[in-house]
């Protein structure tokens, strides 16, 4: 099978963290499933460089930024191969995997709008199709020589979307989902996540999660899960074990 996870190097920067999701996803490939990363960059929320909720891409990066977060998937990468598995760092705009465009039809801030206009997932198959596993930031190159921050969650959902993956997967710090009285929902569906967003009990980065959740599942991704980063030894048993923590995210009954 085919599966997407997405995280961000806030959540892996610690080296013991980054070895625990390095084994489960180590246990993925000596199962015979293939696993791509997609690893956001961190610290960048509430900066201009931060993507909107609405895709379009923040400002540029100067060039000791992005040469800082060129590099903050190269962890991952190498615990990977300390297990024995081929872990490629790679930008968002490597091997042409995401296309960035500016829209000149419509200014914002006196400058042209600049957002992702595709992706190709070819790359992804050949490295995977060998036995390794692409670890794909975020950060991404347009072809007018500046950097960006891609929107992580629309890039997760792309990534899933456009290779036809079997599962998206986010690891977040979270618990989950939580309802208004507290706890985490175990499970819930599309046509809830619209309700969510006038619950105070969600933060901004996880109704991004979601929308990008239901984007997957409306384009042909079977599963979608968003689980604590501290459970990522689960990883292995997400097809085949009923799993207690987090939460799945799933089609309406009536769609």
């Amino acid at each position: 099978m085919k599966i997407v996870i997405q995280t961000a190097s806030n959540k892996v920067d610690d080296n013991g963290c980054a070895r625990m999701l390095a084994e489960a996803v180590a246990q993925l490939c000596h199962d015979g499933h293939q696993v791509t990363i997609l690893h956001s960059s961190a610290g960048n929320e509430n900066t201009a460089a931060a993507p909107s909720n609405d895709g379009v891409l923040g400002e540029p990066l100067n060039d000791i930024e992005a040469a800082l977060m060129a590099v903050e998937n190269r962890q991952l990468a190498a615990c990977l191969d300390f297990l024995g598995i081929p872990g490629i760092g790679l930008c968002g705009s490597d091997l042409g995997i995401f296309h960035l465009r500016k829209r000149d039809d419509h200014k914002r801030r006196g400058r042209a709008v600049v957002e992702v206009s595709s992706m190709n997932s070819r790359w992804l198959g050949i490295i995977c199709g060998n036995g390794g596993v692409p670890v794909i930031s975020t950060l991404c190159l347009g072809a007018w020589g500046k950097y960006y921050l891609l929107p992580s969650g629309q890039a997760a959902s792309m990534c899933a979307t456009s290779w036809n993956a079997d599962a998206l997967i986010f690891l977040t710090e979270d618990d989950g989902v939580i309802d208004r009285d507290g706890t985490v929902m175990r499970w819930l569906e599309i046509n809830q996540i619209d309700q969510l967003t006038k619950d105070r009990n969600q933060n901004d980065a996880m109704l991004v999660r979601l929308r990008a959740c239901r984007q997957a599942l409306k384009h042909g991704v079977h599963r979608v899960r968003i689980l604590p980063i501290a459970r990522a030894e689960l990883l292995s048993l997400f097809y085949w074990t009923k799993i207690e923590f987090g939460t799945e995210v799933i089609m309406a009954a009536t769609e």
